[in-house]
Formats: structure tokens, sequence, C-alpha cells
């Protein structure tokens, strides 16, 4: 199981989020600029002749193909935002029939590899998005955590010239539909991008105006449903909506935003039973009690977080041939105890 152990939230700035889009921060001033630069920083100098190179920054500078460029530039340039929550993502009968239904048809689900492929997408672009989406996106997730992300909450419009498909995901996420219709995209991001919260930690869900009613209705210790994938904010929103106040939620995805937000955006990691705790005319206080279907649930990720682990170890992560001599591949144990997901694996014989 992926534990991303988190630091707490830092006081939220305009245009960052917690999980920080990369900005090269870590590298000496007198190096190269960092890859997550706007494509016209690239090193890139055209077609004139044949001596003429194609290459991307990442810890060294990284020879690479023209679609590999092209596919680097499209990730390092789209702009990503937060959902806006369309519908209720709760049951207020505590009915655990959506969990249950999740879980029933995962027995042979696809990574997001095989996914994308099924969709049409050459494995080189997905190899080429997943070192991108490694510099955009600054979190110890995998990169195909990472690239989950990316795609969910990218433009729709700009992502569609790397994945057809993408101009949907981003409205199946607001509207809550996303691990229905988008399987391995959601269950990737759940697996690999969800990290501890402090168990005292608290987040909110502005309800729609339409729920409003049912939710004043619910009294101390009623038991309701959170969803999975539900979007929250990390502060009380202002503006005088009936907020949702969540404490003990075990882990969280943070999202990236490339809007100017002094929100911060989080996404609930599966479905929780909730109890109610304290009702207000303006908002009600809900803790967690428990994760629906728990057990079924953590033997699917163990399983699913292994198979995203093999694909993240087939990926061609352009090191030097002694990097890949001394670089090792990833285990469960490394991901478990929150290490870098940045170790380089040989590259293999047959792509997926």
């Amino acid at each position: 199981m992926l534990d991303d152990t988190r630091a707490p939230y830092p006081t939220p700035q305009p245009g960052m989020d917690t999980t920080e889009l990369d900005d090269g921060s870590d590298e000496d001033p007198d190096e190269a600029p960092s890859s997550a630069l706007p494509a016209d920083t690239v090193n890139t100098t055209g077609n004139q002749d044949e001596s003429v190179i194609n290459q991307i920054f990442t810890d060294r500078w990284i020879t690479v193909t023209e679609e590999e460029m092209h596919v680097w530039n499209t990730v390092a340039a789209l702009p990503l935002h937060y959902p806006e929550s369309t519908t209720l993502m709760a049951d207020l009968t505590n009915d655990t029939t959506p969990a249950h239904e999740a879980l029933s048809t995962t027995a042979d689900l696809p990574t997001l590899a095989e996914y994308l492929m099924a969709q049409g997408v050459p494995y080189p672009d997905i190899n080429m998005m997943c070192i991108a989406a490694d510099q955009k996106v600054g979190s110890e997730s995998l990169s195909y955590g990472k690239l989950s992300l990316i795609l969910m909450s990218c433009d729709p419009e700009e992502g569609k010239d790397l994945v057809p498909q993408c101009e949907t995901f981003l409205k199946e996420l607001s509207d809550g539909t996303l691990l229905r219709q988008q399987q391995s995209l959601a269950f990737t991001a759940l697996a690999l991008s969800a990290s501890e919260a402090y168990p005292d930690e608290c987040f909110c869900y502005c309800i729609p105006e339409t729920a409003v009613a049912a939710f004043q209705g619910l009294a101390v210790d009623d038991v309701f449903i959170l969803n999975a994938l539900t979007p929250l904010k990390t502060a009380v929103p202002q503006g005088g909506q009936f907020i949702l106040r969540i404490i003990g939620l075990p882990k969280v995805i943070e999202l990236a935003t490339t809007d100017e937000n002094e929100d911060t955006m989080v996404l609930s990691q599966w479905y929780a039973r909730l109890q109610v705790a304290e009702q207000g005319t303006d908002t009600l206080v809900a803790h967690f009690v428990e994760n629906v279907c728990d057990d079924e649930f953590q033997d699917f990720l163990s399983s699913y977080i292994a198979r995203l682990i093999e694909d993240e170890n087939r990926l061609d992560k352009k090191h030097g041939d002694e990097e890949k001599a001394t670089d090792g591949e990833f285990v469960d144990d490394e991901v478990d105890d929150g290490t870098s997901a940045e170790a380089a694996t040989p590259i293999p014989e047959d792509n997926l």
C-alpha cells in the first residue's frame, strides 16, 4: 500500500497547491533550467540539418526524438484545473452498493498503461508522458500516479492531443462519474497518489443547494457515506454555502493546478462512512468511521499497486548506462515506505 506521507499544509499561496508543480527549485542556479519550463525554453533548434537534435532536461540533458519532444512539450504546457463539484457526492441512506459495484469489476482491471494502449496511444508516447509527468508534478508518487492526476485534471481541449478521450475526464471527475466511466485512470490515482492525512485534519465539502435541506435534516450520530474521489477543500470556503466539515479521513489525493487559486483542493480516496458530530445552521461536522468494504478494497489495492509498479519498472526513463547499472527496480516495500519513486530500470525487451 502506498503511504505517501504529507507535510503539514502551508498557508495556501496564490497559484500554488499542496501537490506543487515542479519548478526545478532544487537545481543549482548556474545549471540548466528546469524541464517543467515552457516549451520554448527546451533545447531544440529545429530541423535545419542532420546534426540538429532535440533535448529535454530532467536531471541532465537527454536527446529525444521529434515525437518524444512533441509529447514532452504538450505535457509541460498543459493547463491543470480543479474540478467543479456539480452533483451530490454523498449517500445519506448509507447505501454501500456503489462501492460493491466498483470493486466487483476490478478482477481483470487494466493498468493505466494497458488502458491507454487500448485507446490507441503508442507506448513510446506513454513512456514520454510519464517522464514529463514526473517533472511537472512535484510529489513522491510513481510516474503513473502523476500522469493519472494530470490526465484527469488537464484542460480537455489541450489534453485530447495526448489522449483523445481526455476531453471527458475533467467533466467526469466534476460529475462524480470518473470511477465508473474511467476505472483504470481513477484507480491508478487512488492507488498511487493517495497520501496520509493527520488524524484531526479537516476537509470541507460544499453541499449542492438542492441537497442542503436533506443535510440539515440529519441528527447527531446519523451515519452516511461520502463518495470516492469527492472534491474537498482544505480551508473553510467563504460565500455563505452550506459546508460539510469532515474530520479524520485517513487518506486524500492532492491535486495540482496551474490556475491562480488561493484555495487548495484534494479528493477523497474511497467511499467513506461518516458520522454526524455537530449540526449548525450553515455547517455540519462529521467524523470518519471507516472505509466501505475496506478489506476488499485493501486486497485490491495491494495487487493493483504491484502491477502498476511492474509497469513503472518497464519505463525507459532515459538514464545513462552507468545509472541503469547502479539503480534498482521499485519494489512494494519501497513504495510502502513512501520513498521517492525516482529509480531507473533497464529498457524492457518487449513493450507492454
